[in-house]
């Protein structure tokens, strides 16, 4: 059983809809159905969540933990103060390539000198 099916199992037994589990949790309910469909593979915070309040340990949901992007997230896109940018990063797929997350740590890292380099030259005028 893969982390999707043990998701939705352990969601039907507590008799909740994905509309009800994401309300609980916070996050979108195309979220909860895209965990459930492997599609994506939900952050180890969210996945945390999901287990509190189905009742059941974290390591049920996880064979291998290295896996889930709860380093990645922080280290490859460091934006994530936003929540609207938040949740748009969260819906992306798991399965991109350590490439394209570099490609998004990049842009991310631009971003942010352009905006300190706006910062210093909106202060002296």
């Amino acid at each position: 059983m893969n982390i999707g099916e043990k998701i939705k199992a352990e969601r039907l037994k507590r008799g909740y809809t994905q509309k009800e589990l994401a309300e609980r949790i916070k996050v979108n309910p195309s979220a909860i159905s895209k965990y459930e469909m492997n599609r994506n593979r939900p952050p180890l915070n969210i996945l945390v969540a999901i287990a509190q309040e189905v009742g059941t340990p974290v390591n049920y949901f996880v064979d291998d933990v290295n896996g889930l992007r709860d380093e990645t997230i922080n280290s490859t896109f460091p934006l994530l103060d936003n929540p609207e940018l938040e949740a748009w990063y969260l819906e992306l797929p798991y399965r991109l390539t350590r490439e394209q997350l570099q490609l998004l740590k990049q842009l991310s890292n631009q971003l942010e000198t352009w905006q300190i380099s706006e910062k210093k030259n909106n202060f002296f005028f």
